[in-house]
């Protein structure tokens, strides 16, 4: 793929939601000394909440949660994980200083050094016309099924997933047609794209893991959408 493929910003990118992770070693003081989080935060984030989190092995782990509601931003804050959400989506390098800014002072005052895993996520919408739903999609989308082996117009919903070696990381490429059941007859493509890696000794690598991750994460989207809707990211 061309450098200046890369490069490229769309004016109207289909992405609805990004996020970064990092999970560490079991800090019990955090959730004691929450309100040091919350002071430095007040400003920046001002709506408080909590929630119990579901885990892989069925506990519920105990979050708090600090959001921007006109900005669409969120950080989510645990004994285990720290995680930052940006809901409008404006550039990648806007996310990447916000994620180190915060993520460099909640460290440090945690004394976190490294992580068991750290990770990126683009979840990207496309939203497909009434009626012509399926006609649309691929023309939009490169997608991961062989749809000659089913007739279009019996095809109400589905969904893949794939687990990738991404270089030294991993790439998980999840997508799904969906009925919005807000809208009638309105399908949705969500294309939801996380890479990641595991066992990272010196947290201050994270801007540069980052940077890899992007560079996974839009090369694969980059190959999963058409130059048709391409050219309406690019408004035109």
């Amino acid at each position: 793929m061309l450098e200046s493929e890369l490069q490229e910003v769309f004016t109207k990118p289909a992405v609805r939601e990004v996020a970064c992770e990092v999970r560490y070693t079991p800090r019990l003081r955090i959730n004691t000394e929450i309100w040091r989080v919350q002071d430095r935060l007040a400003e920046e984030y001002p709506q408080v909440g909590e929630e119990d989190a579901p885990q892989v092995e069925g506990r519920q782990l105990h979050t708090y949660v600090f959001s921007n509601a006109s900005m669409r931003r969120l950080i989510k804050v645990s004994q285990e994980n720290f995680v930052l959400v940006f809901n409008r989506y404006t550039t990648f390098e806007d996310f990447k200083a916000e994620v180190v800014s915060q993520l460099s002072k909640f460290t440090e005052e945690f004394a976190i050094h490294s992580y068991h895993r750290a990770g990126l996520r683009y979840v990207n919408h496309i939203e497909l016309p009434p009626g012509a739903g399926m006609e649309q999609l691929r023309r939009y989308v490169n997608a991961p099924v062989d749809f000659a082996r089913f007739d279009p117009e019996f095809i109400e919903q589905f969904m893949t997933e794939f687990r990738l070696k991404a270089g030294p990381h991993k790439l998980t490429v999840r997508s799904a047609l969906i009925e919005v059941p807000t809208k009638a007859e309105l399908l949705l493509y969500v294309l939801d794209l996380d890479c990641y890696a595991f066992g990272v000794k010196d947290a201050s690598v994270l801007p540069e893991l980052l940077d890899q991750f992007h560079e996974r994460i839009q090369v694969r989207f980059l190959e999963h959408v058409t130059e048709e809707y391409k050219q309406i990211m690019r408004g035109e």
